[in-house]
């Protein structure tokens, strides 16, 4: 028996938001938008201004002179595939909150459900956990009324014991379900890591 109890279920909701696929899917939304804008950006008229100084001299010894000019692009008629491109990348922005949404709902069920089946499987285990010392008891007297007073049969006394290693195994089989639970609740909210390293001292 570990010392693992389910975590606290609104402190692990709390913390859902800092979950690293949330976090992942947040910077993917923000870079959809400033996709878009780089978008826009681009279809208008750009400005260049180029100065240029060599430090070359000619045959004489004399340096060359600044230059500079001036240049203005922008692609008059594009065919609407500007605004196509706008379009396109505004909806994979908005796809990408969408996935934020869906994921915050899919991380708090998985926590939620977690909790559920870590509360109810440890709930099992302490219950299958007393069966087995009733049955414990019952063994020891099935083999007692059969070696000494032969009011049992073999079968009776095989079969308690049968039923005894059951309830065993599956007080074990509930109680690491339970533990394993609570390690994906505390997956869920993605707080696994900091959970395993304790408390850091001050």
């Amino acid at each position: 028996m570990w010392p693992l109890q389910p975590a606290d279920l609104p402190a692990m909701l709390a913390t859902i938001n800092d979950h690293p696929s949330i976090k992942q899917a947040e910077a993917e939304a923000d870079a959809a938008d400033l996709n878009v804008d780089a978008i826009k950006a681009s279809s208008k008229p750009a400005l260049n201004w180029v100065v240029n100084k060599s430090t070359a001299r000619d045959t004489l010894g004399r340096e060359q002179p600044v230059q500079t000019m001036l240049s203005i692009n922008w692609a008059a008629f594009r065919g609407g595939s500007g605004r196509a491109q706008q379009a396109a990348a505004s909806q994979r922005a908005a796809a990408s909150r969408e996935k934020k949404g869906q994921q915050l709902l899919d991380l708090e069920y998985k926590v939620r459900n977690a909790d559920q089946n870590a509360r109810t499987s440890l709930q099992r285990a302490d219950l299958y956990h007393n069966l087995t010392g009733e049955t414990d008891g019952v063994r020891k007297a099935f083999f007692e009324q059969w070696y000494h007073l032969g009011k049992r049969t073999l079968l009776d006394v095989l079969s308690a014991e049968s039923d005894h290693y059951n309830n065993r195994v599956s007080e074990i089989a509930s109680r690491f379900d339970g533990y394993q639970s609570i390690l994906q609740e505390y997956t869920g909210a993605g707080q696994l890591a900091s959970w395993l390293r304790g408390p850091q001292p001050k």
